[in-house]
């Protein structure tokens, strides 16, 4: 039950962050979390939290999602830009290495990595 309602909101959270109107979006997002957790819920929700520019809880969102999600490439790229933001770069040189790894493709993962070494 929790579940369901929780993807309905997330749908329409979606909707909402499709046409820029991030406010809806993150109260509806933060809805959804509440009933059920999900990384890409964290990740919608630190991508908003950095448009707004609010450093830290994009931070704290982006960790979660990666903690639910750690091998979503979309969502390690984020985790990583954010860390290098907060002086963390060690750690996300760490997690640009393990997107490579597994994704050798990955080109912005390639890109940001090359500019930290």
């Amino acid at each position: 039950m929790n579940y369901e309602r929780s993807l309905i909101l997330y749908r329409e959270a979606m909707s909402f962050y499709k046409l820029n109107n991030y406010d809806e979006a993150l109260d509806l997002f933060y809805k959804s979390n509440k009933l059920y957790e999900h990384g890409k819920t964290y990740q919608k929700i630190a991508e908003i939290q950095c448009f707004k520019e609010n450093l830290h809880d994009a931070l704290l969102n982006a960790e979660m999602a990666y903690k639910l999600l750690p091998i979503t490439d979309s969502v390690c790229l984020l985790y990583a830009e954010l860390l290098v933001k907060n002086d963390e770069k060690v750690k996300s040189i760490e997690i640009l290495e393990s997107i490579i790894k597994r994704n050798s493709t990955f080109k912005k993962a390639k890109l940001l990595l090359d500019n930290l070494k």
